[in-house]
């Protein structure tokens, strides 16, 4: 089900993410990507979700919730906050779906205990990221000018 929606995007993901997440790949590769993740999800690094429509038979696109600290992303025991990634695929965007994505990710987090607060990080040219973060009620800590990096952040109560 994954291939079909990277290939069709693929271009358009890869201004915003990396290739080992975005870029479409060979059966063989895909499956091996997605099981490096669901390793990665069990070894507490990093959980990666299918967004995927009601009936389950089609992708919409990826959420993501990588642990972090103040040195960068840890595992889950050494995080004090979370950040949250996102992708959708481009004919499903506008609809809601990466702010209820992240929304459930934010809810997520709260439920883990030590977490102080969750991150969202994207390029200052990606609009539509930036758009879910202010929707969220994330507040803009961090620009990098150089780079592109914004990074938003949501204070846990």
């Amino acid at each position: 089900m994954l291939l079909p929606v990277l290939q069709a995007n693929e271009e358009r993901l890869l201004r915003w993410i990396p290739p080992h997440v975005g870029s479409a790949a060979p059966l063989d590769e895909l499956r091996a990507r997605l099981a490096g993740f669901a390793d990665d999800f069990r070894a507490m690094l990093r959980w990666r979700f299918g967004i995927f429509t009601q009936d389950q038979r089609d992708v919409y696109g990826e959420v993501d919730l990588f642990f972090r600290s103040a040195t960068g992303r840890v595992t889950l025991a050494e995080a004090d906050r979370t950040e949250i990634g996102y992708w959708l695929r481009e004919d499903v965007g506008g609809r809601g779906y990466a702010t209820e994505a992240a929304r459930a990710m934010m809810s997520l987090t709260q439920s883990l205990p030590g977490m102080q607060s969750v991150e969202i990080r994207c390029d200052s040219r990606n609009e539509p990221s930036m758009a879910v973060a202010r929707r969220l009620g994330f507040h803009l800590t961090t620009l990098t000018v150089d780079s592109f990096d914004v990074v938003w952040t949501y204070e846990l109560d």
